[in-house]
């Protein structure tokens, strides 16, 4: 029988996590909910709904989907589960660690299905590296590093929700790109960040005549509990990265390297052999702007690994199992610890453990 689903905020995000679920065939999109009625007829879904309460009270709907701007995921979040209703809630999961621990809570009383859109970490790629390194042929991990950059907040003319601390929460760059980059990182190497020491700037300290107090880029040096040093920086003011998001470990016999922007590709180095430039296939497709539905930067693998994460979810729900190999609220949880640790380094200005 299909799961009946319903989405709540019709964004890009929404948007995409709608096309997601029509690809996958075997869920049923049963209703949308957002401010304004015109996003559902754009993307021709006729059930609609003007508040979400509503929608969550459906008792025909199994699984909330939560793509709403970050100040209503929790109180999204923490009414599906008390509802008894699957949620799959995109990220960060909480404004702060506060909120996520109390989400964990909830799910103790009603322990329903939940999962983060970290969607990265499903992209095919990304799973080959993290395989690769939990099957030693790399060998010890010594080095991660990456960093994700966008140039959408350049000028102090461009704004948007997510500058305001109050719909965004006290981070931006840290919270939007860099919980993405440190999820991915933790889920490759199968080990957490155990301390950190940052650098947060914002370099852009006014907006459309507003205080901006929300980060523009950040440098973070990391520690792992298996031992190994990493470092990324983030950034929403980098001039032509769209959408860029690069990661590299690098082991005691062989490194790996991946970049969204060229998501078909892994390159494997070693020292004493050739270098490894793997193609999964050879894609071609024509630059017609009508045919482009995704935005600069994004890849056509980009809707591809959200496709996936969302079809991970979804088998653990069908077939009654865990350990599918998306993020949880835990998962959630976590990275929310690691970005307040690292808001607390850059403030005291020494390395921070997390606190798990």
């Amino acid at each position: 029988m299909k799961k009946k689903a319903g989405v709540i905020g019709l964004g890009f995000i929404g948007a995409a996590h709608i096309e997601a679920i029509r690809r996958l065939g075997y869920i049923e999109l049963a209703a949308v909910c957002d401010i304004a009625k015109q996003r559902a007829d754009e993307l021709f879904v006729d059930n609609y709904y003007s508040n979400y309460q509503d929608l969550i009270n459906n008792p025909d709907i199994d699984v909330i989907h939560n793509c709403t701007p970050n100040h209503m995921h929790y109180e999204i979040n923490k009414m599906a589960i008390e509802k008894g209703k699957h949620i799959f809630s995109e990220k960060p999961l909480s404004m702060n660690a506060e909120e996520s621990r109390l989400l964990l809570k909830a799910l103790e009383k009603s322990p329903v299905y939940n999962g983060v859109n970290f969607n990265y970490r499903a992209h095919e790629n990304v799973r080959r590296m993290r395989e690769n390194i939990l099957a030693g042929s790399i060998g010890r991990p010594y080095i991660i590093h990456g960093a994700y950059l966008q140039d959408w907040l350049l000028f102090d003319t461009d704004d948007n929700w997510r500058v305001d601390t109050s719909l965004g929460g006290a981070t931006r760059a840290l919270a939007d790109i860099g919980s993405h980059w440190c999820d991915m990182a933790q889920n490759i190497m199968d080990a957490r960040i155990t301390e950190v020491f940052a650098d947060i700037v914002t370099f852009v300290p006014e907006r459309g005549g507003k205080k901006v107090y929300s980060d523009d880029y950040a440098a973070v040096l990391l520690k792992f509990e298996n031992g190994a040093r990493g470092v990324f920086r983030v950034s929403q003011v980098s001039a032509g990265r769209k959408n860029f998001l690069d990661i590299e470990v690098n082991g005691s016999k062989h490194s790996l390297h991946w970049n969204l922007e060229n998501c078909d590709k892994l390159w494997i180095g070693a020292r004493d052999e050739d270098n490894i430039l793997g193609v999964r296939n050879a894609m071609t497709h024509k630059e017609i702007d009508n045919h482009v539905s995704l935005p600069p930067g994004h890849t056509e693998g980009w809707a591809d690994g959200l496709r996936n994460n969302i079809a991970l979810f979804y088998g653990d729900i069908m077939e009654d199992k865990t350990g599918g190999g998306y993020a949880t609220f835990q998962d959630g949880h976590n990275i929310m610890l690691v970005i307040e640790a690292i808001v607390e380094s850059h403030r005291s200005k020494t390395w921070q453990k997390v606190t798990y």
